[in-house]
């Protein structure tokens, strides 16, 4: 379809939804995850057909409402969406009520729910050597990694010190060395980190309790 479209997010009533964060699908190029400044977490597709509920004139291409799905939304911004690498119905999300989500695509209610911080959540990523492992920045300066084949919602290795003006605003592992992080902050400063090899190294079982975790059905 040779058709210029271009997408519009809006929540209910006449009030457009604005966007505080948004992944991309790397299972399905149709697919994007959209969190907003309202806590609403949103699957939305590229090729919707709907239009927009909002007036098309004075624009040069067609409005179209890409939202398919809903999830329970968080109480605040979402600030971070990741999409699992090692499967494609998963997603973990995060914002300013200090939690972060891990959904299914198929289900509007988290599989699980974790109270990460009395702060902003500032970012949620998945390791991408360990399927069970994931990460969160938050704005006590610490990014949690949580490990999902503990069976605990404690983390299981907190890295950085807090400290006023410190938040830990962003991360990022390392393909090439999966044993490094970098952890950035609102002071400036960037951190490298070494990592345990249990927290990179992928054990034998570890796709096969992703599925199960994926299968599940939430509450």
């Amino acid at each position: 379809d040779s058709e210029n479209v271009l997408c519009c997010l809006q929540g209910r009533g006449s009030n457009t939804v604005g966007v505080t964060s948004l992944a991309l699908s790397p299972w399905d190029s149709d697919t994007f995850l959209v969190g907003s400044e309202g806590g609403l977490l949103l699957r939305c597709s590229f090729s919707s057909q709907t239009p927009a509920a909002v007036p098309s004139e004075g624009w040069s291409v067609a409005l179209r409402a890409p939202a398919v799905f809903s999830f329970r939304p968080h109480s605040g911004p979402v600030h971070s969406i990741h999409c699992s690498p090692f499967h494609r119905n998963l997603f973990v999300s995060a914002g300013t009520d200090g939690q972060v989500h891990l959904h299914s695509l198929l289900q509007p209610s988290p599989l699980l729910s974790l109270r990460v911080s009395d702060s902003y959540v500032f970012q949620v990523q998945w390791s991408p050597t360990r399927p069970l492992v994931f990460a969160a920045a938050t704005g006590q300066g610490e990014v949690q990694i949580f490990d999902l084949g503990r069976r605990s919602p404690k983390a299981a290795a907190i890295i950085g010190q807090g400290g006023a003006g410190q938040a830990a605003t962003c991360f990022a592992f390392n393909r090439q060395n999966p044993h490094l992080l970098a952890v950035g902050k609102t002071d400036g400063t960037i951190c490298i980190w070494q990592l345990s090899t249990d927290l990179t190294d992928q054990s034998s079982r570890e796709s096969s309790q992703l599925e199960q975790i994926a299968n599940q059905v939430a509450e």
